[in-house]
């Protein structure tokens, strides 16, 4: 599947900013301006877009260009495990689903079902061991889909804010157990 890989690592321990590398070279960031909002802003060579979570049960994630108000993606939540789906200004379409039973291996796919981007949480160094951090994996085909910025950058959204609601709900749970 994978013919090549990058890391999101966290800058420092319990900051809210991210770089995600191919080897040492920064290849793009992600970042959240305040402490607790859902809003994100990714950098990368070809682009920069907000990433902002909106509404509760139903809730999903708008995408948009920097300095734009048209929305270039929409990830809407289609099920209770958190599978979901991403539809571009363009019609285009790929699917957010977990690759393991557990929940914690997550990939975008094609229409034809084909991974393009996997995501997998973990730390590759044991200097990083508290620092959160996510390896993907990208699939050859991958690199031909104009959306490969935006779909990097959304999954590894995705991930951070998934990673943050356990944290949270862990710490509800030792507040009151």
């Amino acid at each position: 599947m994978s013919n090549a890989s990058l890391t999101l690592t966290q800058r420092r321990f319990s900051s809210r900013d991210f770089e995600l590398r191919a080897g040492k070279a920064v290849v793009a960031t992600l970042c959240w301006p305040g402490a607790s909002s859902s809003l994100a802003i990714g950098k990368a060579i070809n682009g920069e877009w907000s990433f902002n979570r909106v509404g509760v049960f139903k809730w999903r994630v708008i995408v948009r260009e920097k300095g734009s108000l048209e929305d270039a993606a929409i990830l809407k939540r289609s099920g209770w495990v958190g599978d979901s789906t991403v539809q571009f200004a363009s019609g285009r379409t790929f699917d957010w689903r977990t690759t393991d039973g557990w929940g914690t291996g997550w990939a975008f796919k094609d229409v034809d079902g084909r991974t393009l981007v996997g995501f997998k949480p973990g730390s590759e160094k044991l200097t990083d061991l508290f620092k959160f951090q996510v390896g993907l994996a990208i699939d050859y085909n991958a690199g031909k889909q104009p959306e490969l910025s935006i779909l990097e950058l959304l999954g590894c959204y995705m991930m951070v804010m998934s990673f943050e609601c356990q944290l949270r709900i862990a710490h509800m749970y030792m507040m009151h157990p």
